[in-house]
């Protein structure tokens, strides 16, 4: 497997009020503490990712901010077909003015059975998912192009802490095109088949590490 290695790499801990592109293989998986001034827990994992503001096609920053979600975004993703329900001041506070042209007036919350919360937020021919996940402080973002998100999915991931003798949790919340059946996590060996409903995705295991890359079928 070839991994494509960006010009620059930030951790979790320098990704304050950032909203970064992330990229393992052609994967768009980011944690990010974002809005946190000290180093994180050990519940997340640094990622490699893009410089900030950068397209993986163009290198072009995305400059102007997304008045509504384009036609390609909502085609694809039922949830921006959906009335926004936008983000809470206090997490806009946290992360700040968005990166690639996001609107935050246009956030859409992941309905997902999951303590913490989670929404898909639309850009400038960029989709990011934006997680407030207990037990990490701040708010993390994952982005990455609109047909990236379409064509491999985009996802986020924590650690939940282990306790009482229980292994750690992996934690896996992602959105991908509505027509998609189901995910394939590929972690090392194992791939894990994850359903997909109305374009999401939520993947909870034992798994130690975060998967190399994501297969939508």
């Amino acid at each position: 497997m070839t991994v494509r290695t960006p010009p620059r790499r930030h951790t979790a801990a320098h990704a304050s009020r950032r909203s970064c592109a992330g990229s393992l293989a052609a994967l768009a998986l980011l944690l990010a503490a974002c809005g946190s001034g000290s180093t994180p827990p050990a519940t997340t994992t640094p990622a490699t990712t893009t410089p900030a503001g950068e397209s993986g096609e163009t290198g072009k920053p995305s400059t102007r901010t997304l008045a509504h979600a384009d036609r390609s975004q909502t085609r694809s993703f039922s949830l921006l077909r959906m009335r926004p329900d936008g983000l809470p001041a206090a997490t806009r506070r946290i992360l700040g003015t968005g990166r690639f042209g996001v609107n935050w007036a246009l956030a859409k919350r992941i309905p997902v059975g999951l303590p913490g919360a989670y929404w898909l937020v639309p850009g400038a021919g960029y989709l990011c998912i934006v997680s407030q996940v207990p037990g990490i402080p701040g708010a993390g973002t994952a982005c990455n192009e609109t047909w990236r998100a379409r064509r491999e999915g985009l996802a986020t991931i924590s650690f939940e802490r282990a306790t009482g003798g229980e292994p750690q949790t992996r934690v896996l919340v992602g959105v991908t095109r509505d027509s998609a059946h189901h995910v394939l996590a590929h972690t090392g060996s194992s791939i894990v088949t994850v359903p997909v409903v109305d374009g999401i995705f939520v993947l909870r295991d034992a798994a130690a590490a975060a998967p190399d890359r994501l297969t939508v079928r």
